[in-house]
């Protein structure tokens, strides 16, 4: 019985585990993550979200649109100046998602915006991969004891950009990744989607 108990609790520490890795995709010479901290800044939600046949399925693609939005907002407050970063709510167009069409009516649109920089979280893809895994608990009356479990690994992947609403211009660009061992953590996506994003502020204050 002590033996079960104590796989249990390795398993428990197992779950949970997990990795995190960003790519600074451009930063302008002229963009200042201190200034940005301090100025007015507008969040917009996933402008895409891909959500793998396999995640949970009590997550929709609106979930992981919310849940990543004010993850965002909450960790750019945590280290900003800012007493509030507001979330926009206007129609953005499709050129702040990559399809470089209309670029006068993207540039109107930051133009327009009420801050001095934009967020636009451009994608959200969120997975999971399934591995068979088996833990050995000793033996019993000579034969070797073993329990079979799966290991699930939730991955999410965040593309962040910032535009400078003054200079018209993206000035600041990231992707940010995040795995982690859920099991028995029934709160793996949203785990994963804060790691992610915390390799985006990492990077912003580098």
């Amino acid at each position: 019985m002590k033996k079960i108990i104590y796989s249990m609790l390795l398993m428990l520490i197992f779950y949970g585990c997990g990795s995190t890795s960003s790519t600074l995709l451009q930063r302008d010479p002229s963009f200042s993550a201190q200034n940005f901290l301090n100025s007015s800044i507008t969040i917009y939600p996933p402008l895409s979200v891909a959500v793998a046949h396999g995640t949970s399925s009590s997550y929709s693609e609106e979930n992981i649109k919310n849940i990543t939005t004010e993850i965002v907002k909450s960790k750019i407050e945590g280290v900003s100046s800012n007493p509030k970063v507001r979330i926009g709510d206007e129609t953005v167009p499709l050129y702040f998602r990559g399809v470089l069409l209309n670029k006068d009516a993207a540039i109107e649109f930051l133009k327009n915006t009420r801050t001095k920089y934009t967020v636009f979280i451009r994608q959200v893809l969120v997975g999971v991969k399934t591995e068979q895994q088996r833990m050995n608990q000793g033996m019993i009356n000579g034969a070797s004891l073993s329990t079979v479990f799966e290991k699930n690994t939730t991955t999410t992947t965040i593309f962040i950009d910032v535009w400078d609403r003054d200079m018209v211009k993206s000035v600041f660009s990231v992707e940010a990744e995040a795995d982690i061992t859920d099991g028995y953590l029934i709160s793996a996506i949203s785990l994963s989607i804060k790691n992610a994003v915390n390799e985006f502020i990492k990077k912003l204050k580098i």
